[in-house]
């Protein structure tokens, strides 16, 4: 009985907290739609140095570079901003001449900005994120992950200077689901494949806080002046951190320059 209550508890804490992104979603949408005076459509390209540590290989840290593509809605209203954004790249990383290829996908990002002042906003960001990871010098049949759906707080503060427009932005998560591999594996454990990584991104899911994991994001922006009806050319210099604080331990540092049009 103890353990179907235990169950029991996992399944309701998981449900609710999907209901709860699903009507975020939808309540910040609508209201997106019905105060938004422009929709735009930006592609960004982002070249990044990536540094990874997974606590399963050892403590090593990788190194290398990381190349990402992205599609971004954005909505501008009179009282709030919003993004829905996706994104999707890879990258290989080296410690000691050893390869690792890490891969990154993050289907969906949405964020909702109340307006504060006119140069400051604050509000709320839902993300969904995968990183996966292969070291085959290391374990040729083994994959690492790290999966999150997370939700947390966003800021945005824009000036004006040397004749230009900045934008300053950030985000960081609160709460959420994460999927690590499990601590203790099998010497014969064996997942390569789209169907093992599909299965084993979603495995182990559990509710976690920022006791537990960390997906923070920060931009600088620079806009160039707007001259004509097209979408403002922007290099942004970024920096993003994904951690897992629990055992196995893992951590992900990405600086990069992203061009967005």
């Amino acid at each position: 009985m103890l353990f179907i209550g235990i169950l029991l508890k996992m399944v309701m804490q998981k449900s609710i907290l999907y209901a709860c992104i699903l009507l975020a979603v939808v309540q910040f949408s609508q209201k997106a739609l019905s105060q938004s005076d422009s929709l735009h459509h930006r592609d960004k390209i982002s070249l990044e140095l990536l540094q990874i540590k997974e606590s399963q290989n050892g403590g090593h840290v990788f190194t290398g570079s990381q190349l990402q593509y992205a599609h971004e809605w954005a909505w501008e209203g009179s009282e709030a901003v919003s993004t829905l954004k996706s994104q999707i790249g890879a990258g290989a990383v080296f410690s000691r001449g050893i390869l690792g290829v890490n891969f990154h996908l993050m289907p969906a990002e949405w964020l909702y900005k109340w307006k504060v002042t006119p140069s400051l906003f604050i509000g709320t960001v839902l993300a969904a994120d995968y990183n996966y990871q292969l070291y085959p010098e290391l374990q040729s049949g083994v994959s690492y992950w790290f999966s999150q759906f997370s939700a947390g707080l966003a800021a945005e503060y824009r000036f004006q200077a040397l004749e230009n427009n900045w934008r300053v932005m950030g985000t960081t998560s609160l709460l959420g689901l994460t999927s690590r591999p499990p601590e203790v594996r099998s010497p014969y454990f064996f997942d390569l494949g789209f169907g093992e990584a599909l299965r084993y991104l979603h495995q182990n899911i559990g509710f976690g806080s920022v006791n537990q994991f960390s997906r923070t994001r920060f931009e600088v922006q620079w806009q160039a002046n707007n001259t004509g009806n097209n979408e403002p050319i922007r290099l942004s210099y970024t920096f993003d951190i994904d951690a897992y604080f629990y055992l196995p331990q893992w951590i992900a540092l990405r600086h990069g320059l992203t061009l967005t049009f």
